[in-house]
């Protein structure tokens, strides 16, 4: 069965199915995607052990079968008669992010790999007071990360060398906020 999105209304109904959405809190991870994916395994990991803490509202930016060519980005909603998948346009999967960034409880980007999508995401986040929290890894060029982000008060930037090291860093900002793991 295939479908297609044509209205904010049907976009309200891709956010509000979102598997997972019915759990205490829901935080928004940043990765690259079209500016490159090869991280993808440490998005991954970041957002399995995220999700000890409530629901990842963008799961899928640490699905390795994700690819640069976004516009293959599929959506899977249950519906009454099966699953439909649905081929999103830029300005759904904006329209979409833009409604999880409002929904969620607080932001969190891996900034290693350049990207102007994350960057534009955590610029909106702080448009509407999330709290945000940017991991960059020790063993790249610290100077691939924007002043426009590491100067920003508002944005709470750490280096990290493992992935276990940035969940310690997730768990510490989480708790900071009042947002620890859930019961």
């Amino acid at each position: 069965m295939s479908s297609a999105i044509t209205q904010k209304s049907d976009i309200a109904s891709v956010v509000t199915e979102q598997p997972g959405t019915d759990a205490q809190h829901n935080f928004y991870f940043c990765g690259s995607i079209r500016g490159g994916q090869q991280d993808v395994d440490i998005y991954m990991q970041i957002i399995k052990h995220l999700k000890t803490h409530g629901s990842v509202l963008t799961e899928h930016v640490g699905d390795a079968v994700h690819t640069a060519e976004l516009m293959k980005v599929r959506v899977k909603l249950e519906r009454e008669k099966g699953a439909a998948m649905l081929e999103l346009t830029d300005q759904k999967i904006w329209d979409i992010d833009m409604a999880w960034l409002k929904s969620s409880h607080a932001v969190i980007a891996e900034c290693t790999t350049t990207s102007m999508g994350v960057g534009y995401e955590i610029g909106i986040a702080e448009s509407l007071a999330k709290p945000i929290l940017c991991l960059y890894r020790k063993d790249k060029d610290v100077a691939k990360l924007s002043a426009m982000i590491t100067g920003n008060p508002k944005v709470y930037v750490k280096y990290y060398e493992t992935v276990p090291e940035a969940c310690t860093i997730v768990d510490e900002f989480l708790k900071g906020l009042g947002l620890g793991l859930r019961k």
